[in-house]
């Protein structure tokens, strides 16, 4: 018979061997990164990582790696998840085609600088593009509400009211350097940018292109980042009823001091537009599918439901847009659905059944089965 600590011995020789062998395949397989974005069927669109669709192989793999894909395989990931999620939760926005272009081909291509600074009226999808922007270029969430990914730092220029030149760039430039030095492709978002004074925004040139590193900090490259910058027009509905050459005008004239000392050939300026009551209706109805998504549920919502929640919305829409219906939904729609949906989740029935957001006569909203 075989002392045991023969046995001991044999059985930690076939772990260790297993494990040199799981190692030495050291990337998620390309077929299975294939596979996962082009799922047609992965309504949360969360990053592979962060996906309960991974093997346990691919799953030791991201959490030994931080970026567990060969550099090829990674681009072709995030040119697919660019698509997908950007086009599930930019609405109505007509720069949509040519931020996708210019993100794929920093992407791609890797040839920085690469600044994009979205300005529009409140409420119009600048923020929520930038977060779709960033978990599509994540390989894992990068907060518990997966609204970014784990390759972004988002500031926000508000924050840095109040401090002086000296201790802002200090700061900031702690922020962004120790990013990146963790992820050399790193997504830096920095809402709000116009409330930073000329001052400070001379600090960041070398982010804005102008420089590959930070005087104080030539030991991190900040070549490979991208970076979005948003910006509100300040004053409620101020682009509302403009033609799109009135808007970009707007914009050029609004930034033209803050940017001064910036070439304009290192940032790409998109304007967003307000929104109208059409885009008002395909935005319920997206934010609807995605919360049925959230959980677990294929859900719709009637015409007259719609309708409904665009007619509460539209003294709104005018100052606040996208804003103004979501509120609605967070107020009037979703207290009202929670206990059908508390209900659905425990009593739960095939994953082909489809339901429906309806209105009531009281008004009130209730979600029934589709026929």
């Amino acid at each position: 018979m075989i002392p045991w600590h023969f046995r001991v011995l044999g059985v930690l020789v076939v772990i260790v061997s297993s494990i040199f062998c799981f190692t030495s395949v050291n990337h998620i397989n390309d077929a299975v990164l294939v596979e996962f974005v082009t799922d047609v069927n992965d309504c949360q669109m969360r990053p592979v990582c962060s996906s309960d669709r991974l093997g346990w192989h691919n799953r030791f793999l991201c959490k030994l790696k931080t970026k567990p894909m060969r550099e090829d395989a990674y681009t072709m990931y995030a040119a697919s998840r660019l698509e997908r999620v950007c086009r599930a939760r930019t609405i109505g926005q007509p720069s949509l085609e040519y931020i996708l272009a210019r993100v794929k081909n920093c992407v791609e291509y890797d040839n920085g600088p690469c600044v994009l600074h979205f300005a529009g009226d409140n409420g119009v999808g600048k923020s929520s593009t930038a977060e779709a922007i960033s978990l599509a270029l994540g390989v894992r969430c990068g907060n518990p509400a997966c609204t970014v990914g784990d390759t972004t730092l988002r500031l926000s220029g508000q924050a840095y009211n109040g401090l002086g030149v000296g201790e802002f760039r200090h700061l900031i430039q702690k922020s962004i350097t120790a990013h990146l030095h963790k992820f050399d492709r790193g997504v830096i978002i920095i809402d709000e940018f116009s409330s930073l004074s000329q001052e400070k925004v001379e600090v960041l040139l070398p982010l804005l292109g102008r420089a590959d590193y930070f005087p104080e900090r030539s030991d991190v490259s900040l070549r490979r980042a991208i970076v979005l910058l948003t910006s509100d027009l300040g004053k409620e509905g101020r682009t509302r009823g403009k033609m799109v050459a009135e808007v970009e005008a707007l914009i050029t004239q609004e930034f033209k001091e803050i940017f001064k000392n910036v070439s304009t050939s290192f940032i790409d300026v998109f304007a967003f537009f307000p929104i109208s009551l059409n885009v008002a209706a395909e935005i319920v109805a997206s934010k609807i599918k995605q919360f049925g998504c959230d959980h677990g549920i294929h859900l719709d919502i009637s015409p007259n439901a719609v309708a409904y929640i665009v007619e509460e919305a539209k003294p709104g829409v005018g100052s606040e847009n996208a804003r103004a219906v979501n509120n609605v939904i967070q107020r009037e729609v979703l207290p009202n659905i929670y206990g059908n949906i508390t209900f659905l989740k425990a009593h739960p029935r095939s994953r082909h059944t489809r339901f429906m957001v309806e209105l009531t006569e009281t008004p009130s909203f209730v979600i029934l089965q589709a026929e």
